[in-house]
């Protein structure tokens, strides 16, 4: 029978208390001296559990019959004798020590591992608990490799997530939100049920903030300096932030603030970079938009630059790690869906596809659409093998998308009903120029949902981004047989073209984008404002560009416009101003196009007669004498042969350009 009140919140401590069990276990081994472990170092950042779990091991203790001392490591005047002395007071029963707050204990470390510790009776216990991990000496040392049992506190799980809840009173009903906002940590989900309780269930962190300026002091603290916020916010907006991309935000300081994040016990270290838990990624943003939502702004666009530039310049499985770094800022969209169980402990990743992978996918493919989707899928696999990405989870394919990049095998073009219809659309719509090609997301989906997977929607996500920001395409699409759950994320991603195949009896939906009216820098400038945004439909009519031009129409340009070099007024008129040639924001543009045609010059130069129609080219446009006549003088040429010089030079400085606004050259 309960005595006193300390009893009665024992009691309430017990049933509200949920998860641990592995520690609980480990504990209570060490207690019995049923295995090897006489101490417990337990380690998480502020806020996961730790007292809480410390109150549970002292109660298990109490009941074996310990006389159990409990220190606080954040109290004052907490030094080696007042800790020796509390440990010997009162003799037997055999002694539980249980510290907390042992971050703020680091000057005795030493002397816990090498004098208290050793000196406590045989079958004495002892638990430290504490922020940071154990420091290298404890595991170096080879004693307490056997008798330490080193245990991080991670998150809850979401069952233990929801039991928590309901012992808190919240009803089933509101549980699930919160669970997800809550991302697994104790004190945030103790706060946001007290916060139910009081009003709405809110479903960010950011519509709780009295629940953010709670937690942020206890989880993440202060940072030291400005340039250490820098990072923190720079970690926050990241996939996962590297070396490299911490040296860009916040320049010769990296190292240190580096140094500084990885020991952070909020930030997991991967072997590619560090990222927050979700719970202290939800509250740095969170304050992030309250205090400086411009600050926050420019983080999430030099983080796209960042992986956008690493993308292109990247190749084969580091593509898709950037591409990742692309996908997060999509997060909060259905573009995002997926990413989150690459951090779950799943077991999933996204590879490249193999030729082993293909006979998976075609049975994934003649479950959902049938044995010509199949048969089709795998033709097309044996065109373009290098066409498949795969999500694997435990190593099995879990879900793929294929991305053709076409035209390609003509017999397989004629064979297959969707990319028929849609070389039909799009000679109706703005025809392919000569030496265009374009993109395909032909096939997609997963095990789980096919299409309405989180996995195939990240299969799908990942092939696309890398798609089209690493090749110059003419069109993009992707056809689907689930158009309704697609249609809000291809609107979110500016696909404004529609076009409906029927195959076999069966409805596919293509949804299509003209590269040559978007232009990639501006479709990204427009992507980069929706992850903030959310906005969706096609892009703007004021930032697209006219009808590509026809070859024939194209070359005209180019002639007038060598002529008018020096004239921007004219330049500005000119029809190239709504090609690639003239890419850029809509001041530089006309600067722009003369350098293109500047650079162009220049590369008809290289090789063979290249020099001397460079020289003949640069006297009549770049540096033009008063006249043809005046321009073949100055070359020393008779005018004869400057006339048949010169148009065989345009006709090459023509090729040059067609070249760069068909995307087959880059003249930067």
């Amino acid at each position: 029978m309960v005595q006193n009140l300390g009893g009665l919140l024992d009691d309430a401590r017990r049933r509200s208390f949920v998860g641990r069990r592995e520690e609980i276990a480990s504990f209570e081994s060490a207690l019995r001296a049923t295995g090897l472990h006489r101490a417990l170092f337990l380690h998480g950042p502020g806020g996961v559990g730790k007292t809480a779990l410390l109150e549970q091991l002292r109660l298990r203790a109490e009941e074996e019959g310990r006389r159990v001392v409990h220190v606080d490591g954040t109290a004052e005047n907490v030094d080696h004798e007042a800790l020796a002395a509390a440990v010997a007071a009162g003799g037997r029963p055999p002694v539980a020590l249980l510290v907390d707050g042992y971050e703020a204990l680091t000057g005795l470390d030493g002397w816990f591992r090498e004098v208290l510790l050793p000196s406590l009776p045989v079958d004495a216990v002892a638990v430290l608990a504490g922020r940071e991990p154990p420091r290298m000496a404890w595991r170096s040392d080879l004693g307490w490799r056997s008798l330490l049992a080193v245990h991080r506190l991670d998150m809850l799980e979401d069952d233990d997530a929801d039991e928590l809840l309901a012992r808190a009173g919240v009803p089933a009903d509101r549980r699930r939100r919160l669970v997800e906002v809550g991302a697994g940590h104790p004190l945030a989900l103790a706060l946001l049920a007290d916060a139910a309780a009081r009003g709405p269930v809110p479903d960010h962190l950011a519509k709780a903030p009295d629940v953010v300026s709670a937690l942020l002091p206890i989880v993440v603290g202060e940072a030291p300096d400005a340039d250490h916020e820098r990072g923190l916010e720079a970690c926050v907006h990241a996939w996962l932030l590297t070396r490299d991309l911490l040296e860009e935000a916040i320049g010769e300081r990296a190292g240190e603030v580096w140094s500084w994040l990885a020991s952070r016990p909020f930030i997991v270290r991967s072997p590619r970079g560090l990222y927050p838990h979700e719970l202290t990624r939800q509250l740095l943003e969170a304050e992030l938009e309250r205090r400086s939502p411009q600050g926050r702004r420019r983080m999430q666009r030099l983080v796209n630059r960042h992986a956008n530039r690493l993308l292109v310049e990247a190749s084969g499985a580091e593509r898709i790690h950037h591409a990742m770094q692309l996908l997060w800022l999509h997060r909060a969209t259905p573009v995002g869906q997926g990413l989150w169980s690459l951090r779950d402990g799943e077991g999933v990743s996204v590879t490249a596809g193999s030729l082993k992978d293909h006979t998976a996918v075609a049975g994934i493919l003649a479950a959902e659409e049938g044995p010509r989707a199949a048969r089709l899928a795998e033709a097309w696999l044996e065109v373009q093998p290098e066409s498949l990405v795969v999500v694997r989870r435990d190593g099995d394919v879990a879900a793929f998308a294929v991305e053709l990049i076409l035209p390609a095998a003509p017999a397989l073009e004629n064979d297959d009903p969707v990319v028929r219809a849609l070389n039909d659309e799009m000679a109706r719509l703005a025809p392919l120029r000569a030496g265009e090609r374009w993109s395909l997301g032909r096939f997609f989906g997963g095990r789980d949902g096919f299409q309405r997977g989180p996995l195939a929607v990240l299969a799908g996500s990942t092939s696309s981004c890398i798609t089209w920001l690493t090749r110059p395409n003419a069109w993009s699409w992707i056809v689907t047989v689930d158009p309704e759950f697609w249609e809000p994320v291809f609107s979110y991603l500016a696909l404004d073209h529609r076009l409906d195949i029927e195959v076999d009896g069966r409805r596919q939906v293509a949804f299509g984008m003209d590269w040559r009216r978007a232009g990639r820098d501006v479709w990204l400038e427009v992507m980069a404002e929706r992850e903030l945004t959310g906005d969706s439909g096609p892009l703007p009519v004021d930032r697209t560009r006219p009808p590509p031009l026809a070859r024939d129409a194209f070359d005209r340009a180019v002639r007038e416009a060598l002529r008018a070099l020096h004239r921007p007024p004219e330049l500005r008129r000119s029809p190239l101003m709504g090609t690639r040639l003239a890419s850029g924001p809509p001041d530089e543009r006309v600067v722009r196009l003369q350098q293109q045609l500047r650079v162009a010059v220049d590369r008809v130069g290289d090789g063979g007669d290249g020099d001397e129609l460079r020289r003949v080219l640069d006297r009549t446009f770049v540096r033009p004498a008063p006249s043809q006549e005046a321009a073949a003088e100055v070359l020393d040429m008779a005018f004869s042969t400057y006339r048949r010089r010169l148009a065989r030079a345009l006709d090459r400085v023509v090729d040059v350009l067609w070249a760069v606004e068909i995307g087959e050259v880059d003249l930067d």
